[in-house]
Parts: C-alpha cells; structure tokens; sequence
C-alpha cells in the first residue's frame, strides 16, 4: 500500500480491496496478479495492472516480507467482548493458540461494518501471521471480502462461501432441539424471544429457522404473537423484549430465548411479573454460558461447542501458515465444519411429559456435571458422603451444608434434604427418581461431640 496524495483527499492509503474493486475482480486475485501468480489470464493480469496504475498502489514490500515469515501472532476479530459467548470463545481460542505457541491479538469490531472491514484489510494485518474472523455486520453480498492473501479462518454464520476455510455451530439443530423439548415437557405455547425481523442468515434466523421446524415437526400452529424480535441481545434487551409481550396479554408457558443473556433477562422479567420458573413459563436459553449454571433458577441451555470451534479454528489457522492443509486428512482446499451442539438441562423448564428426549425431573435448584446422552446433557451434584465436608454446596445465594440447610426458603427445603439423601448412593443421573421425602429421624442416643 501506497500513500495517494490528492487535493481533495489529502493523504489516502489506497488498499487491495479498492484496486479489486476497480478492477471487477476478487481480493485474492489481485493479490495472484501482484505476488506474480500464474493461472491469471492476460486479460485480468492486464485490468489489474490498469487500475494499479489508475490508483497508484504500490506494495508494501516490508509489510509483504514480515508476512512470508513468521511473527508467531495471530488476530480474532469479534463483535463484542461484554457478550459471555464471545469473551467465552476469546478465552478458549487464546488457549489453544499458546498449546500451538501462537500469542492472539484480540480486536473488537464493535458491531460496525467498517470496523469488520478494516479487520480484513487494514495495514495491522501485516503485523500478524493469520485471522480468525467472526463478523456480524457483514452479509452474503460481501463473501468476497474474507478472501484476502493472508490465512484467514471464519466463523459464525454471516457469510458462507467455500473459498475460505469456515467453523460452523449447529443454530437451526440447537434451537429446533431447545424448543423440542419444551413441546415434550407439556409446554403449548412456545415463545421464542431475540428474532431479527427480515433477517436471512446470521444467528438469529438460523434459530428461528429451527423454532420452526420444531414447531411444523410436532404439529404445533404457528403463532406470530409469540415471536418477540429484538435486535440486540444483551440481559437488558432480555427484560425489555419480555416486558412488552407479557404486558401485551400474550401468556406463553414456555420461552427459547435466542442466546443466555436475553434469557436471563427474560427470567427477570418473568418473576417481576409474579410468575414463578418454571411451573408458569419454561425457559430455555442458548450458548450455555458461563452464568446460566448461577441463575435462580438455573438455566437449561445448548451448548454450542465452543471448546470444539476453538480448537478446529486454531488448528486449522495454524496449518495454513505453515503451508498444511488445514485439518488432518483434508486436500488444500478449504474446509467447512459444523460443530454439535448439546442441550445442558438444569431447573429453568418443567420435566413433566418429558417423552422420548428423555430427562429426569431436577432436584434441588442446581446441578451439575453428569452426562446422559449424546443429544443433551442432564447435570446433578456429584455424589459426595451425605453430611460430608465436601458435599457443601452452593446453591443460588444460599447454602447447604451436610445434612443442615441455611437460609432456604421452605419449598426448596425438603428437595435439597432429598437430593443429598439420593447422593449417599451415587450420582442423580444415575439413579432411579422418586418423590422427594424428609429424611428419617436421626438416631438415638447422645448428640457428638461440639467442635470449637
């Protein structure tokens, strides 16, 4: 890149992607004209020589010699890093990338176009080896933006293109999951909250899109009055998006919310309204982030597998620089991999009905880490002995400590008495559940000893 002085402009760097567009052609085939390429045409050799000259690019022979070699950094371009799934997914990438001994540059886009373009074209990607790129401003009209002439990895799905190498998660799979077993668990009215009216591709209408098919594969109307948009998806636009359909009349006994954060927002308002979670409204939310497991109560979510694009997106970006095909087993070309997602049950839906998906009621308000099958994932305190040191727990803003409950409100007692029972014999998920009595009486005799 060049510096163009103009009288207008003043000083303008003039980058690839304008001799591109000058041209009538793609990124990467200005970077083969350029980097002296063969397999291009004369005549588009010679479209791309014509606007070179008519912008008066030239290029950057040190930026190009620093990217031949090897700075052993890396970029991730994210929208935001106050969303949990995005600061979830910077966090994993960084790790895998020190297991590969790659450092990561993290840079925001800050939900702007040009913020997302200037991460692809701007002169800091000279400065690192390759990108992993994940944008949501950007459509299927600007496919040819990602094709740049430096490894790029992306993922999300904004933009589907097979020129470059893309780690996918499965939105229309989780989301046609969540709302299915909802439809299982008794729930008739199923509302789902986060949609982005007119929207085609992107997160949110992938999710849609498997409300829908949840819906038209149980035999369940559509119903337009259960679709809440809402354009940004943060706790606050939760509350909001909820506030307005409950205060409208509307009463839905369920609710998949498009990401975790909207549904803990929408769990607010919910019991603000004097409702209870969930023998009024279910709730289902999506990502699984690092909150849900913390909510009162906590919340069932899908799990994306976000460990899985992590690693699949470092791994691959780091084979393309070396010059490997970028996952093992795979030709050059460029790969497209869908992660699988997983539902994580904890307390926020009924379990009433639950039918073939297959979950056990919850007992107590939290659980825990115990894997039931492949399609979703049903958590429960790990087993500990009952009135041990170790089976202190916590449990919302409360606590539980052997076989004594603190600060508990009543109703809440009895199942976290009978959970602790049912772990003297193993873990929840692994034993049969039965209704939740009171434990037996302790035994005669004098009470132990007091410890200072």
């Amino acid at each position: 890149m060049v510096k163009k002085t103009t009288a207008k402009d003043g000083d303008h760097v003039v980058t690839m992607r304008e001799v591109a567009k000058a041209a009538g052609v793609s990124i990467k085939t200005v970077s083969n004209v350029v980097n002296d390429y063969e397999f291009v045409s004369d005549a588009t050799r010679a479209k791309v020589h014509k606007a070179i000259d008519e912008l008066g690019y030239v290029i950057n022979v040190s930026a190009r010699n620093l990217r031949r070699g090897s700075t052993g950094i890396i970029a991730l371009a994210i929208p935001d890093l106050q969303l949990s799934y995005f600061a979830q997914l910077s966090s994993l990438i960084i790790t895998e990338a020190k297991k590969l001994g790659l450092r990561v540059i993290v840079e925001p886009t800050l939900y702007s176009r040009e913020g997302e373009l200037d991460a692809l074209h701007g002169s800091q990607t000279a400065m690192v080896d390759g990108l992993i790129y994940s944008p949501l401003e950007l459509g299927p009209d600007d496919a040819a933006e990602v094709e740049v002439d430096y490894p790029l990895v992306l993922i999300g799905e904004r933009i589907f293109t097979d020129k470059v190498d893309h780690i996918a998660t499965e939105n229309v799979e989780g989301a046609k999951r969540a709302t299915s077993y909802l439809l299982q668990t008794g729930c008739k009215r199923v509302a789902v909250v986060g949609v982005h009216p007119g929207e085609e591709v992107g997160s949110a209408a992938l999710r849609f899109r498997g409300y829908r098919e949840a819906l038209e594969e149980a035999g369940v109307p559509f119903d337009p009055a259960l679709v809440v948009p809402s354009i940004m998806w943060h706790r606050n636009d939760g509350v909001a998006a909820m506030n307005t359909l409950l205060d409208s009349g509307v009463r839905p006994d369920g609710v998949v919310a498009l990401n975790d954060m909207l549904a803990s927002g929408v769990m607010h308002s919910i019991q603000m309204h004097d409702l209870r979670i969930p023998e009024d409204i279910s709730v289902i939310g999506f990502d699984n982030s690092d909150d849900s497991q913390y909510l009162s109560p906590a919340l069932t979510s899908i799990a994306p597998g976000l460990e899985a694009v992590a690693r699949l997106s470092v791994r691959a970006l780091k084979n393309r620089i070396d010059g490997q095909p970028p996952l093992e087993g795979d030709s050059t070309d460029p790969i497209f991999r869908k992660v699988s997602s997983t539902l994580v049950v904890r307390s926020s839906p009924r379990t009433r009905g639950a039918g073939s998906v297959g979950a056990a009621a919850p007992v107590g308000r939290h659980r825990t880490a115990a894997v039931v099958s492949s399609s979703y994932v049903r958590t429960g305190m790990s087993a500990q002995p009952y009135g041990s040191r170790a089976s202190t727990r916590a449990v919302g803003a409360h606590e539980v400590r052997g076989n004594a409950a603190h600060a508990v409100r009543p109703e809440f007692r009895a199942a976290m008495i009978g959970a602790f029972e049912q772990i003297q014999f193993g873990r929840l998920a692994d034993v049969p559940q039965s209704p939740i009595q009171a434990p037996p009486p302790p035994p005669a005799g004098p009470p132990p000893p007091r410890r200072r």
